[in-house]
């Protein structure tokens, strides 16, 4: 089952991405570029973990002191590739909560948390909800923050 964003939704969506984005560029740290690839462990609609390729990478700035936009593509069994676009707020260092629109697809809320690895490579696992088909998805990754050059 495929869902498409059309005109009022995409309007609404773009609206509060943008409102996301628009906080005050505060205390930008010498870490303000990421990249994470993350994957479905199991989702509602699956019949057990790992059943069906739900993975996607992403592209992540730093915004702000704690807001980061996202960008990439997912790959889904059935759906294909797909572009993504968000948001994620961190309001403590270890979790965060994220927004993305899964283009042609759904819209995405959830939330996770973040176990550093090292000083650049970190764990992800985070659950997401996806208001129009109305699943639950529980995800983990790898990130990896590059340093700015000086």
């Amino acid at each position: 089952m495929t869902f498409y964003i059309h005109g009022s939704s995409m309007r609404v969506f773009l609206l509060v991405l943008a409102s996301l984005c628009s906080t005050s560029t505060l205390a930008q740290t010498h870490e303000r570029f990421m990249v994470m690839v993350q994957g479905d462990l199991i989702r509602t609609d699956q019949a057990g973990f790992l059943t069906q390729l739900q993975a996607g990478a992403e592209a992540g700035y730093q915004i702000g002191k704690r807001w980061w936009a996202t960008g990439g593509v997912e790959w889904w069994s059935g759906d294909g590739l797909m572009a993504v676009g968000g948001a994620r707020y961190f309001p403590v260092d270890e979790a965060f909560i994220r927004l993305r629109g899964l283009i042609r697809q759904d819209i995405a809320v959830g939330g996770g948390f973040v176990k550093p690895l090292s000083t650049r490579l970190r764990f992800e696992a985070m659950t997401d909800y996806y208001i129009m088909e109305g699943l639950i998805a529980i995800r983990a990754g790898l990130a990896w923050k590059f340093r700015e050059t000086p």
